[in-house]
C-alpha cells in the first residue's frame, strides 16, 4: 500500500486519472480507485447508439488540475460524450457539461437534477420543472434534452413535473410515463414510488399511464379525463393504462370500459405491470397491495366505447398476449393448435381449451375479468365424451406451464363460468390473497353470440345502428377490479365447483391436479333447469339478461407501431376447422407431473419433465400436414437492425456453476426423470470408463457414469435447447440437467491452444464485441480444434483456449465430429482483434481469461497483459489451421452461436 501511495503521489496529473471501459460505458477513476457504485452503474445502463457514456468517479472537492487530466483520459473521437456524474451539485455538473463542451470540442449531454436509475439501464432525472439531461454545444447555448435515456418517442408528451389535475388529483413523472393518484399521503408511497422508478420498464414506444395508489383514496375518473384531453392526440395512441390502485369506477363497469366510454375513444389497458424480463419486456399482474405477481396470458386490450359499438359494451380486443407452450402452432390470433381435435385460446382470464370447430358460451369464456388471485384454466364441455377429453388436455397444459401460474391455476368447465363459480371460488379461495373479484359475469348460450365486432380505432368509421329488436340489455365485462363493489351472485350452481384450496399454498402441481374437483357435466338445459330451481328469482332475472358480445380478435403481436391501421376494418381470423376423424382418439392418462418431488440445492422444485429440452417421453400430436395454413410468401423488406442482447449474469438458482454442496440431489434427479435415456446410454459412457481409467480420478463409479450420459446426452440432439435456456438466465428444469453436464465436462481433459467456429453476425454483433472487450459467457460455448471448414457464415471466430474440455469418445455417431472443445458456463473471454470486411469475411479474435485475472489490481492487470501477449503468440503460431471435417446440422447449430450474446436459433 505504501508503495502504491508513493507512486501516486510522484505521477505526473494526467497519470493520476485513469478512463477504462465497463460494460457499455466507461468509468474516469483515480487510478486504482474506482468505487464499486461506479463500476454497478457503468455495467447497468443502456447502450446510447450515438454518444459515448462516461461515468465520473471522482470526489466532487478534487483538485482543478484533475479536471484536465480527465479532459485527456477522454479518447479522442468525433462522438457525443453523456455525463453521468455522482453526488454532485446541479451548478457543478452544468459547469462540468459547458466545460467538458469547450475543451474536447464536443457535444456533451449532462444532467440537471437526481440521477434515478431505472429497470433495463435507464437514466431518469428528475429534480423539479425544467430537470433532465441538458445538452451543452461548445459556441451554443445550453438547451434542454430529455428526463430520460434512452429518449422515448413519447417524451414530449409526458409531464415534467407534479401536475394538479384537479383538486384531488395529481399527475406526476415517473421513469415509465406517467403516475395519475390522489394528493392524499397512502400507507408506504415511498415504496410504491420505488416501485414505479426502479422495476416499471421504460419502454420507447409505449407510455404507461399508472392509475391510483395501492390503500390510497380512489382515484377519479375526471382526473383520467384532464390528463388525456391534455396529450397531444398524436402521443395518445402510446398511452397504456396500467391499475396500481384503487379507481372510483360504476358499478359493473370495467376500468377499460369506463375510460373509453369517458373520453369517447379506443384506450389500450394493460393486464399488469410492464417490467424486465429474461427475454425482453413482460407483464406482471398487480396485487391490491401493490406487489407484483405471476405473469397474464394476456398483455393488452383495447376497448372500444359504446358510441362505436351501438350503444352496448362490446368485449375487449386481445391486443398483445405471450405464448403459453412453446412450439405451439398458432392458427389464430391468440388460438394455439394443441392436438388434433383441440386448440388453446388465450382468453383475457387465463386459458380455454376447446373443440376447433366451436365451444359452449364462448361469450362468457372470453367475457371472464383476470383475477389477480387466481388465473382460470377453462375447458370446453359440450357433452360428456368432449368434457372428458378437454379436461385431459387441460392436466396436461397445467403439468407444462411456468412455476409463477401453476400455483394460481384453477381449473373448471364451462358450465362453472356460467352458473357463477368463478365468483364463489373467487371468494372462498380470494381470502388468502387479499383479492376482491368483482367483475361481472355474462350469461347466454352460444347462440345467443352476435355478429363479430372489431376494435375500431377510426372516429369515422360508420357504425350500423342495430334494429331495435336487436339492443340488447348488457353488462360491461373487463378486468376484475381491485375496490369498486360488484354485483352479486345468488344463484345457487348445481354441483362442486373446481377449488383448490391447500394446491396454492403448497404450490405442488400434482396436489394442485388431484384436488381440483370438477363437476359431473350436464347438458344446458338441465343445467339451466337446476338453476332455476336453486335461486328462482336470480337466475331466471339472468337468463333473461343476453350479453353483447364479439368474437373479433387483433392481429397478435406488437400492438405499439401502427394499431389505427392495424385495427380498423380487419376481420377476424377464421380458426381452421379439424379434418373428420373416423374414431375418437384414444385418451391419454393424465400425466403426473409432481410426483416425487425433489428439492434441490437451489430450493427449487425440478420435476417438470423437460419437454421444452425434447427430452420427454410424452410428445404433444402434432397436426397433419392438412391442418396448416397455406404457405405466404414472404415480402421483401429492407434489413431491420438486428436485435443485440448480452447474456445476463444469472442468479444462483438459474446458474450451471457447481454448489460447494455438490450435485448429488442433481444426480439423482437425472437418472430418475431421464432414465429412459440414461439406461440407454450408461453401457456406451461404462465402456470409455474402462477404457479411460482416469476418469475415476473423483467420485464413485456411479457419479462418474451419470455425469458422462449428461455430457453425451448434452451433445446429441436432445441437449440443443440446453444452451439457449443458459442463455437468458432462467430458472427451470434444464439447470440440474446443465450442472450434471458441467461435471462431465470437468472429468474430461482440457485443450490448450487455438479452436475456431464460423457465425453469421451483423454490424450490430461487431459493435457490441467492439464496445465490450471483456464479457462472460454463462453457457457452454462449442468450438472445434481446427479451422472452420467450408460452413455457412460470414465470420470467422477464433479463441485461445486455456481450460477447454475435449469431448473425446463422447460426441454422437451422427455430429460428424471425432471431437470438439467446450467452455465451461462462466468462462470470461477478452477481445484481441476485431476485423471487418466489405465482403462479409469478417474475423473475431478472443482469447479465455484465467482466474489470475480476477479482482482487480496491479496482479491481476499484469497477468491480464501476461496471459494476452501469450494468447498472441500461440494465434500467430497457429495462423494457418487445417479445416476439418463439416459437422452435422445440429452441430453446427452450436458451433455457430456467438459467445456472450442471446442469438435465437
Amino acid at each position: 500500500m505504501a508503495r502504491e501511495m508513493g507512486r501516486a503521489l510522484g505521477a505526473a496529473p494526467e497519470e493520476q486519472v485513469e478512463c477504462k471501459p465497463v460494460g457499455r460505458a466507461m468509468v474516469v477513476h483515480r487510478r486504482g480507485r474506482m468505487s464499486p457504485a461506479a463500476q454497478s452503474l457503468a455495467w447497468s445502463i443502456a447502450e446510447d447508439p450515438d454518444n459515448d457514456v462516461v461515468v465520473l468517479d471522482i470526489p466532487h472537492n478534487c483538485p482543478v488540475w484533475m479536471w484536465e487530466a480527465v479532459a485527456k483520459s477522454l479518447p479522442k473521437r468525433r462522438r457525443g460524450l453523456r455525463l453521468v456524474v455522482g453526488e454532485r451539485s446541479h451548478e457543478m455538473t452544468a459547469m462540468t457539461g459547458q466545460w467538458l463542451s469547450e475543451r474536447l470540442r464536443r457535444t456533451v449531454f449532462a444532467p440537471d437534477g437526481m440521477v434515478v436509475r431505472g429497470a433495463a439501464g435507464t437514466l431518469f432525472v428528475h429534480s423539479g420543472r425544467e430537470s433532465g439531461w441538458v445538452r451543452f454545444t461548445p459556441g451554443k447555448p445550453p438547451r434542454w434534452e430529455s428526463k430520460r435515456f434512452p429518449r422515448p418517442r413519447w417524451e414530449t408528451a409526458a409531464v415534467d413535473h407534479p401536475w394538479p389535475t384537479s383538486s384531488g388529483g395529481v399527475a406526476e413523472p415517473v421513469p415509465g410515463g406517467v403516475w395519475l393518484r390522489s394528493v392524499h399521503t397512502a400507507p408506504r408511497m415511498q415504496d410504491h414510488r420505488r416501485t414505479l422508478a426502479q422495476s416499471m420498464l421504460v419502454r420507447r414506444d409505449r407510455m404507461s399511464v399508472v392509475l391510483g395508489c395501492p390503500g390510497g383514496v380512489p382515484l377519479s375518473l375526471d382526473d383520467i379525463a384532464r390528463l388525456w384531453v391534455n396529450v397531444p392526440p398524436e402521443a395518445r395512441w402510446d398511452i397504456r393504462f396500467v391499475r396500481f390502485g384503487p379507481v372510483d369506477l360504476p358499478d359493473g363497469v370495467s376500468l377499460g370500459q369506463a375510460i373509453a366510454d369517458l373520453v369517447d375513444q379506443p384506450v389500450v389497458v394493460s393486464q399488469g405491470m410492464p417490467v424486465e424480463g429474461v427475454d425482453g419486456s413482460v407483464v406482471r399482474i398487480v396485487h391490491p397491495s401493490g406487489a407484483l405477481g405471476w405473469m397474464p396470458f394476456v398483455r393488452e386490450l383495447g376497448f372500444n366505447p359504446r358510441r362505436m359499438t351501438g350503444g352496448v359494451a362490446s368485449l375487449p380486443t386481445v391486443l398483445d398476449h405471450r405464448t403459453p407452450l412453446e412450439g405451439l402452432p398458432e392458427i389464430a390470433p391468440g388460438v394455439f393448435q394443441y392436438t388434433p381435435d383441440a386448440v388453446l385460446e388465450v382468453v383475457q382470464g387465463g386459458l380455454w381449451m376447446r373443440s376447433p370447430d366451436g365451444a359452449v358460451s364462448p361469450d362468457t369464456v372470453r367475457g371472464t375479468p383476470l383475477d389477480p388471485s387466481h388465473f382460470w384454466f377453462v375447458y370446453d364441455c359440450q357433452n360428456e365424451a368432449v368434457s372428458a377429453r378437454m379436461r385431459t388436455l387441460a392436466q396436461d397444459v397445467m403439468a407444462r406451464l411456468s412455476a409463477d401460474v401453476q400455483p394460481v391455476c384453477r381449473l373448471l368447465p364451462t358450465t362453472s363460468l356460467e352458473l357463477g363459480a368463478v365468483r364463489r371460488t373467487a371468494e372462498r379461495l380470494g381470502s388468502a390473497g387479499g383479492a376482491e373479484f368483482n367483475g361481472p359475469l355474462r350469461h347466454g348460450s352460444y347462440a345467443d353470440v352476435p355478429a363479430p365486432v372489431d376494435l375500431v380505432w377510426a372516429e369515422e368509421s360508420a357504425v350500423p345502428e342495430p334494429d331495435a329488436a336487436e339492443v340488447v340489455t348488457a353488462s360491461a365485462g373487463g378486468e376484475g377490479e381491485f375496490g369498486g363493489e360488484g354485483e352479486s351472485e345468488d344463484g345457487a350452481a348445481t354441483g362442486d365447483a373446481a377449488t383448490t384450496g391447500n394446491a396454492a399454498a403448497a404450490g405442488d402441481v400434482a396436489a394442485a391436479q388431484d384436488a381440483a374437483v370438477v363437476r359431473e357435466v350436464q347438458p344446458p338445459e338441465q343445467s339451466a333447469t337446476a338453476a332455476a330451481e336453486g335461486s328462482p328469482a336470480a337466475e331466471t332475472s339472468a337468463a333473461a339478461e343476453v350479453s353483447a358480445t364479439v368474437e373479433g380478435r387483433a392481429a397478435a403481436g406488437s400492438a405499439t407501431e401502427g394499431i389505427a391501421d392495424r385495427l380498423v376494418g380487419q376481420e377476424s381470423a377464421p380458426v381452421p376447422p379439424s379434418p373428420p376423424h373416423p374414431a375418437p382418439l384414444p385418451q391419454p392418462p393424465p400425466l403426473a407431473a409432481a410426483a416425487g418431488t425433489v428439492r434441490l440445492e437451489s430450493s427449487l422444485d425440478y420435476d417438470d419433465v423437460l419437454r421444452e429440452l425434447g427430452l420427454g417421453d410424452d410428445a404433444v400430436e402434432e397436426p397433419e400436414p392438412g391442418d396448416e395454413p397455406p404457405a405466404v410468401e414472404p415480402e421483401v423488406v429492407e434489413r431491420r437492425p438486428a436485435e443485440v442482447r448480452a447474456q445476463p449474469e444469472p442468479k444462483a438458482e438459474a446458474a450451471a456453476l457447481l454448489p460447494a454442496v455438490g450435485i448429488e440431489k442433481e444426480r439423482a434427479w437425472l437418472r430418475r426423470t431421464l432414465s429412459r435415456q440414461f439406461d440407454h446410454l450408461s453401457t456406451s459412457a461404462a465402456r470409455l470408463l474402462s477404457e479411460q481409467p482416469g476418469l475415476r480420478a473423483h467420485g464413485q463409479d456411479q457419479d462418474v457414469v451419470t455425469d458422462l450420459v449428461a455430457l453425451r446426452l448434452y451433445l446429441s440432439e436432445e441437449g440443443e435447447a440446453l444452451d439457449e435456456a443458459l442463455h437468458t438466465a432462467t430458472v427451470g428444469p434444464h439447470v440440474p440437467f446443465a450442472r450434471c453436464v458441467v461435471a462431465g465436462l470437468r472429468r474430461m481433459g482440457t485443450h490448450r491452444g487455438r479452436v475456431s467456429l464460423r457465425a453469421q453476425v451483423e454490424p450490430e454483433h461487431l459493435d457490441w464485441y467492439r464496445d465490450t472487450p471483456s464479457f462472460s459467457d454463462w453457457g457452454f460455448v462449442n468450438a472445434v480444434p481446427w479451422g472452420a471448414g467450408d460452413w455457412p457464415g460470414n465470420c470467422d471466430i477464433e479463441i485461445w483456449s486455456l481450460s477447454g474440455r475435449r469431448t473425446t469418445g463422447l460426441e454422437p455417431p451422427g455430429s460428424g465430429l471425432a471431437e470438439r472443445v467446450v467452455f465451461l458456463p462462466g468462462t470470461r473471454f477478452s477481445l484481441l482483434d476485431l476485423v471487418r470486411d466489405d465482403e462479409g469475411a469478417h474475423r473475431i479474435v478472443l482469447r479465455e481469461c484465467s482466474a489470475a485475472e480476477t479482482g482487480g489490481g496491479d496482479l491481476a492487470a499484469e497477468a491480464s497483459q501476461r496471459y494476452e501477449q501469450l494468447a498472441r503468440a500461440g494465434l500467430d503460431r497457429a495462423a494457418t489451421a487445417t479445416a476439418g471435417p463439416t459437422p452435422s446440422a445440429s452441430a453446427l447449430a452450436r458451433l455457430s452461436a456467438l459467445p456472450g450474446l442471446v442469438v435465437a436459433r
